[in-house]
């Protein structure tokens, strides 16, 4: 698809006279993404890195997702279909009224050779009992996966997951992530696996802050400090401070501690009275094990969440 020059730096006529050409065609993508597949959008920013925009795929079913363990949605949905996945991850919440903080860790290990089929289509797996899971030496919980679908009249058991989830604190077993850290991963339910994997700088969010609002007839200016190589962006519809369906993802491949979103993007926002912002960034490999068939993706992330009020 054709790039798009987009210059926050040059004069305001000129800024609206592009305007309306980005908004054509970032509603046109948008609105096909429910139809077809479609490729990405840039936004060429000559002061920064591009910004690349995605419309967003169906969500991945309830099998791969963490929404069972983060019923609260502070992390970034899983989008990974990945069958082996080991996750870690920190997350800040901000809002006018609140403020909170939570570590994730989830292992997790499908068998491909149990596949769940509804209506001929294959909507997940079975999983695979992984032994004692631990991150730097502390132990996971083991807990039931369960598929929800709303074609299935029951829930389906899928099996065993392994997770620790704290939130300001409290729970996890005193599991907290830490930015730029080298962590350990061991699995005993196939041989002796262990794995490390280093988590970027935690990402905060310096302006906008959470007392701040969204005007959508101006460039929204993004300053940020932490994450890794690249930054994530998911503007997303809420329900009491909570996530309820992503709008649209935001993405650069370079981290320079800002960007632009211009207001013919934030037009997705304008029949609404607050949106979340949740800024990520991630490290991701891949690797395997002896015992396990399929590659295990291993990933460390950091995120930034803020509920933002929306004006003209």
């Amino acid at each position: 698809m054709e790039s798009i020059d987009f210059n926050p730096m040059k004069s305001i006529v000129s800024v609206r006279m592009r305007c309306r050409w980005y908004y054509s065609v970032i509603v046109l993508t948008l609105a096909a993404a429910g139809c077809q597949k479609q490729g990405p959008v840039d936004l060429i920013n000559d002061d920064g890195p591009p910004i690349i925009v995605s419309p967003m795929p169906p969500p991945p079913e309830g099998a791969f997702g963490t929404e069972d363990i983060d019923t609260t949605r502070l992390f970034p949905p899983v989008e990974s279909k990945v069958l082996g996945q080991l996750i870690v991850g920190g997350s800040v919440y901000d809002s006018p009224a609140q403020h909170h903080e939570a570590s994730l860790a989830r292992g997790i290990f499908f068998d491909r050779n149990a596949p769940i089929i509804v209506n001929s289509v294959t909507v997940g797996y079975k999983t695979l009992d992984a032994g004692n899971v631990s991150i730097d030496d502390v132990p996971l919980y083991p807990r039931n996966k369960t598929l929800y679908l709303a074609s299935i009249p029951i829930d389906t058991l899928l099996g065993l997951q392994y997770s620790l989830v704290s939130k300001d604190g409290v729970g996890g077993r005193g599991f907290q992530f830490l930015g730029g850290h080298a962590y350990q991963w061991k699995v005993s339910g196939f041989g002796t696996f262990s794995t490390n994997v280093g988590s970027p700088p935690v990402l905060h969010i310096d302006f906008p802050g959470p007392n701040d609002s969204v005007s959508l007839a101006h460039n929204l200016r993004v300053r940020w400090t932490g994450g890794g190589n690249s930054i994530r962006i998911l503007i997303s519809q809420v329900q009491a401070g909570v996530r309820t369906r992503a709008l649209v993802r935001l993405r650069l491949n370079s981290n320079q501690g800002g960007t632009v979103i211009p207001p013919a993007l934030l037009q997705i926002l304008r029949n609404e009275q607050s949106a979340l912002f949740t800024f990520s960034s991630e490290d991701t490999t891949t690797t395997t094990a002896s015992g396990y068939p399929d590659r295990i993706r291993v990933t460390t992330s950091t995120t930034h969440n803020l509920l933002l009020s929306i004006r003209p």
